[in-house]
């Protein structure tokens, strides 16, 4: 585990992108979910773009999971963008790509 996880928050006309850097894991999940609790609270659209994290473990799936129900309470759309081939594997072995909607 390290405690390195960088998110960079990009605001578009459409949405606003969360893009994740590094690794999701114990030391790092409350930021994502920081991050997320408040983004979903405030905007229509949130995209997390996993393109560049190395390493997710079960804390990142299940910050992913509460920011999806967390959305849909406050009626925010959450898509989780360009997993690596690695994540959208994790993804899928836990079924919650069955829940949330994951896109290239």
């Amino acid at each position: 585990m390290t405690d390195q996880l960088h998110l960079e928050i990009v605001n578009e006309p459409d949405a606003t992108i969360v893009i994740a850097v590094g690794e999701i894991d114990l030391a790092t999940g409350d930021q994502l979910v920081e991050v997320l609790t408040e983004l979903c609270g405030e905007k229509g659209a949130v995209r997390v773009d996993l393109g560049q994290v190395s390493f997710m473990d079960s804390t990142g799936i299940k910050a992913l999971v509460n920011a999806h129900r967390l959305s849909e309470e406050r009626g925010c759309q959450l898509t989780i963008c360009n997993p690596t081939e690695r994540l959208r594997r994790v993804l899928e072995v836990s079924g919650v790509d069955q829940v949330l909607n994951v896109t290239d």
